[in-house]
């Protein structure tokens, strides 16, 4: 295998994933997907369990690794946090319940990364696309952080990462396409003390699983003024502003202590994605141009007239991958 196998196993994976609403019977409970499904988990298992093990070993070789101030990848603070917390520092083995938990936890970290994150960069360039005024002001701020030279920008980056916490208008967009973009939603226990009201009734939530949705919590008119309209501006005025986001309002990582703890990640990879692209190259949705590949004419499958509608695959995504097509921008 190569030394990509995770990763390959994990985008097949996804290509099984079934369609929402998916009225074919055949591909919805086609034997093979589960066959499939069977492999690409054994691969990813097997994947992590060497390197979970590789891991564990060289901490046994170097135990002075523990207390290293560097940043750690993730499987070694799992080992450290199961190590503290069970004071089983003196193990030669893992037991196998921890590494069953470890891995699911590793590829759910893996996929709430990948897929969300490539999506909201699918959103951003689509976006920032119809409004030009918008790309305009991101390339501009670009400009005046990293210098016009685009082809310094990766070793600006290298040199100093901290750079990238001076992005605010970037960084707004970013808020903005997650408001009207939400990738994900997740789902809460229901309590005796929370109601949901609706329609001037009261349900009760005890006993339920409660899904806030917030692809509809962030176009609510009473919580968004001109909640329709890409502004990425209401995330950079100041509280009294109308647009000044009502504080729970927003919540593409969900709120609270159990919100997503890899939106710092998401936030760091799609300011890259930005300033490594946007000033250099056009990326732009091509459903037509897909049209003519495929012999088929969907034109009309719009919603609010927009071909690049999310579809919910795992999770939510542009429908059809988003064919784009790629043309070096000339400034």
């Amino acid at each position: 295998m190569s030394e990509n196998e995770l990763v390959t196993a994990f985008r097949d994976q996804l290509k099984w994933m079934p369609l929402p609403n998916d009225i074919n019977l055949f591909r919805k409970y086609n034997p093979l997907k589960f066959f499939m499904h069977s492999i690409n988990a054994r691969i990813m298992n097997t994947y992590l369990d060497k390197l979970l093990e590789k891991r564990f070993a060289a901490r046994l070789q170097n135990e002075k690794a523990k207390s290293t101030k560097r940043a750690k990848p993730i499987i070694d603070l799992a080992l450290d946090t199961y190590l503290s917390e069970t004071q089983q520092s003196g193990i030669s083995t893992l037991p196998a319940p921890f590494k069953r938990s470890a891995i699911d936890q590793f590829k759910t970290f893996l996929f709430a990364g990948h897929d969300t994150t490539s999506s909201t960069a699918c959103y951003i360039v689509h976006l920032l696309n119809q409004h030009p005024e918008a790309l305009g002001k991101v390339c501009q701020e670009h400009d005046e952080v990293f210098g016009p030279d685009t082809a310094k920008t990766a070793q600006a980056i290298s040199d100093d990462p901290y750079i990238l916490n001076r992005l605010p208008y970037s960084m707004a967009v970013i808020k903005e396409v997650l408001r009207l973009r939400p990738p994900v939603g997740s789902v809460r226990d229901g309590a005796r003390d929370v109601a949901v009201d609706f329609d001037g009734k009261r349900y009760p939530t005890d006993g339920f699983m409660v899904w806030p949705v917030p692809f509809a919590m962030h176009r609510r008119p009473d919580l968004w003024p001109k909640a329709e309209e890409f502004i990425p501006e209401r995330f950079l005025v100041k509280e009294g502003d109308p647009l000044f986001p009502v504080k729970g309002a927003w919540r593409p990582f969900e709120y609270g202590p159990r919100n997503c703890i890899g939106q710092e990640l998401a936030y760091i990879e799609l300011k890259i994605f930005m300033v490594l692209t946007l000033r250099d190259f056009d990326i732009r949705a091509a459903y037509e141009e897909q049209d003519k590949i495929d012999g088929k004419d969907n034109s009309a499958l719009t919603v609010d007239g927009d071909r690049a509608y999310q579809i919910l695959i795992a999770t939510a995504k542009p429908v059809g991958g988003f064919p784009a097509k790629v043309t070096k921008r000339v400034r």
